[in-house]
């Protein structure tokens, strides 16, 4: 990737190394997801996170360069997939580090190999992850609720306020008039489906914004984090 220019980038490369790293990261994530692997010495699982990791910054950067050089990048059906993993990464790291995702200085975009996820960026990368599944739903209908329910497992996991999560919610609707909403069947939230099979479907996670929103409108700060082993979710 660091010999390729991005500005010069063809769409079917940039598709390419989507597949591939959406493969690697296919491949590896069970190793970290698997709740057996807690009995595991965690230095066994540290190559597998390294992969992972790897692979999820390579995906981030990607993204950004569909958004800034690929005006037809919205047409591409894998892009949906980087863009899942990688919001999926920056909620639960956002959520680890007690770090919510809000509003930072602009940042300044790199193309490095290396895209540092560790930082307050993040909220960066998300935005440009819901202007992807914005654009992505336009042309696949079914796509349409992505957005929604992870701005639903923003607020679920503590790592976004309602305040800011309904603001992009509002964004990401724009004027357009409100249709019946067209819900997938496939996962979005890959720890929740880890511990709970058929909790991390998209169709879930974006009927539960509105409850995830108006329940914090009663707690202090409008900020909640809800129990994941809760059996009623």
């Amino acid at each position: 990737m660091s010999s390729v220019d991005p500005r010069n980038m063809p769409d079917h490369v940039l598709a390419f190394n989507i597949l591939l790293h959406v493969a690697i990261t296919n491949i590896f994530h069970p190793f970290i997801m698997d709740p057996m692997n807690e009995k595991l010495n965690s230095a066994s699982l540290e190559s597998p996170k390294a992969v992972l990791r790897a692979s999820i910054n390579q995906l981030q950067r990607l993204i950004v360069i569909s958004r800034l050089y690929h005006p037809h990048a919205h047409s591409l059906s894998v892009l949906s997939s980087a863009v899942v993993h990688v919001s999926n990464t920056i909620i639960r790291d956002a959520a680890l580090q007690n770090q919510p995702l809000q509003p930072e200085t602009f940042p300044a975009v790199h193309h490095s190999d290396q895209v540092n996820t560790d930082n307050p960026n993040w909220h960066f990368y998300f935005l440009v992850c819901l202007a992807a599944c914005q654009d992505l739903g336009a042309c696949f209908p079914v796509f349409e609720p992505v957005g929604k329910g992870l701005l639903a497992m923003a607020m679920r996991d503590g790592s976004m306020s309602a305040a800011e999560a309904n603001r992009l919610m509002r964004a990401l609707e724009g004027h357009r008039p409100r249709e019946v909403e067209t819900f997938g069947s496939f996962v979005l939230d890959f720890g929740l489906e880890a511990t709970k099979q058929g909790g991390g479907q998209v169709k879930d996670l974006a009927a539960q914004f509105e409850e995830f929103s108006m329940h914090s409108e009663f707690t202090e700060g409008g900020d909640f984090v809800v129990d994941m082993n809760d059996e009623t979710l």
